[in-house]
């Protein structure tokens, strides 16, 4: 969070016009759930007509007590970085409608989480719907500034066939 707020930062020194987590549909993604076509962009501002989007990355950080958190069948295949983390998890695929309603509440469709001041929302920015693999399934989460609690739901999600999320 750190590096994103210190990119926002640069960012309004460099661009006339800057908004933080803005939500856009991409016209190229074709998906039935409307969840899987959203993104949350990191940065975009205007520079005269120019539209710029920056996306912000840093270096990966080793968490290995992350990784031990998961349930049976479930492993990080990528480096942990929260602005990006590839699942594979073995098994069934989670059902799909928890899985839509989990990515629509924590891409919070609706901005209920946007406070006016705050540097963050506190929202996932992408989610790619579940992949099948020889094994289960696959699925990456761009995270954002979404707390650890999105994390925690849908681990629990792969992990439980039929939950009801909150």
């Amino acid at each position: 969070m750190e590096c994103f707020q210190q990119s926002i930062e640069k960012a309004k020194t460099e661009l006339d016009t800057v908004a933080t987590e803005l939500l856009v549909e991409w016209s190229n993604k074709v998906h039935p759930e409307y969840c899987f076509r959203l993104y949350r962009t990191d940065i975009i501002g205007k520079q005269g007509v120019k539209t710029i989007v920056c996306e912000v990355a840093h270096e990966a950080v080793e968490c290995p007590e992350s990784k031990d958190n998961l349930p049976a069948g479930a492993c990080i295949i990528s480096a942990l970085v929260w602005y990006g983390i590839d699942f594979r998890v073995s098994g069934e695929t989670p059902n799909l409608g928890d899985l839509v309603k989990w990515s629509e509440r924590w891409l919070d469709l609706d901005d209920t989480q946007f406070v006016e001041g705050h540097l963050f929302q506190e929202v996932i920015h992408n989610i790619t719907p579940p992949t099948s693999t020889e094994e289960g399934f696959s699925i990456s989460v761009d995270f954002g500034t979404a707390p650890t609690t999105a994390f925690d739901e849908l681990v629990f999600c792969f992990s439980r066939k039929h939950h009801e999320l909150r």
